[in-house]
């Protein structure tokens, strides 16, 4: 029994090691998405390619803005004008989702701090009126029961012989 409250007791520490490591992995991932992203996006910006592709759909929108003021009707100017409202309205909504999603990583992020509930409920329903403390001192009076005496005292009820037969046939 003493052995036994000594494993619980290793078994205990790697169990909050084993917590302690998988928290903080997470909390990388989640640190890498929160914060990493602006900042790559930052360097991105001053890359000369990143720069081209930048400055493609500038070419784009003055093309198209030069074929608007060539156009002669108000009703095609009209409707430029909708779609351009209509493609602000699809980069406001990015820009929530986004903005959710970053919500949405901040409160996991908090529920990492959160202690972890172990205990099973079913066992937080027992009552037998025994504190921990007791509990404690009941095991260790219990292992300080010398084995090797209490099995030859164990034993000495038993048939002579009895179980020898499982001990030679080998289990496969």
């Amino acid at each position: 029994m003493q052995a036994t409250i000594n494993d619980i007791e290793i078994f205990g520490h790697v169990l909050s090691s084993l917590e302690n490591i998988s928290n903080l992995v997470t909390q990388c991932q989640l640190i890498e998405v929160i914060y990493l992203t602006d900042k790559r996006e930052q360097s991105d910006v001053v890359s000369k390619n990143n720069m081209k592709a930048k400055y493609e759909p500038v070419e784009t929108a003055q093309a198209k803005f030069r074929r608007l003021t060539e156009i002669s009707g108000a009703q095609d100017f009209g409707s430029a004008v909708e779609g351009i409202q209509g493609i602000e309205q699809h980069l406001k909504d990015k820009d929530e989702r986004d903005q959710m999603e970053m919500q949405s990583l901040r409160n996991a992020m908090k529920d990492l701090h959160q202690p972890i509930d172990r205990v099973d409920s079913c066992l937080g329903q027992i009552q037998d009126g025994i504190e921990q403390q007791m509990r404690t001192q009941i095991l260790k009076a219990i292992s300080t029961i010398l084995y090797g005496v209490h099995h030859k005292t164990a034993s000495k009820v038993l048939l002579e012989g009895s179980g020898r037969w499982l001990l030679r046939n080998r289990l496969q």
